[in-house]
């Protein structure tokens, strides 16, 4: 049985998740942030829901819902913001411990 070829927008998303993970290994972007972008682009890339890498990445957005991601932080107050900082630094020491194997492991199956 022959592998499908992945059509240009999975390609897309595929390059987007290599890329992402290779920033998240490099530390340029963190794992809480990263693991958000990963989700969502994990179907598109046709990366399966069961995916062991995938998941891991699913388990730091799942813990970490309650923290708010750049992208609304600008709504969020300073002084809000300054009480999570220990937690987001406790959530990156946290998920280091697992995430970096699993974007190391994505960056192998992603670059096939």
């Amino acid at each position: 049985m022959t592998t499908p070829t992945p059509s240009l927008y999975q390609q897309q998303a595929r390059q987007q998740l290599l890329t992402l993970c290779q920033t998240m290994l490099t530390g340029e972007l963190s794992f809480f942030e990263g693991a958000l972008q990963v989700c969502t682009l994990r179907g598109m890339a046709g990366i399966a829901d069961d995916d062991p890498d995938v998941l891991a990445l699913a388990l730091i957005v799942s813990e970490t819902d309650h923290l708010p991601p750049q992208a609304i932080q600008q709504r969020w107050s300073a002084a809000a913001l300054a009480r999570l900082q220990p937690e987001f630094v406790k959530t990156e020491e946290w998920a280091r411990r697992f995430a970096d194997q699993a974007c190391r492991n994505l960056v192998v199956k992603l670059s096939d």
